[in-house]
């Protein structure tokens, strides 16, 4: 599953670790949400999306958009 949370975090000009405090988990676990090592739940998407202010498909698009990009 392609997700851009990198991508939206680094556009911030934040580190792992404020993402992760704002989410209220650790930065590891940012890092492997990242680097698609841990997979995660919707709230944790719907948490991880507010913090950035943007859309939930905004980081992980729906499936098709994914397979149209490959």
């Amino acid at each position: 599953m392609v997700n851009h949370l990198r991508e939206l975090r680094l556009e911030r000009g934040w580190q792992q670790v404020k993402l992760a405090v704002i989410v209220g988990c650790s930065p590891s676990t940012i890092g492997n949400i990242e680097n698609f090592n841990y997979p995660t739940d919707a709230a944790r998407q719907q948490r991880i999306a507010a913090a950035l202010g943007v859309q939930v498909a905004d980081i992980w698009p729906p499936l098709d958009e994914e397979v149209a990009v490959a």
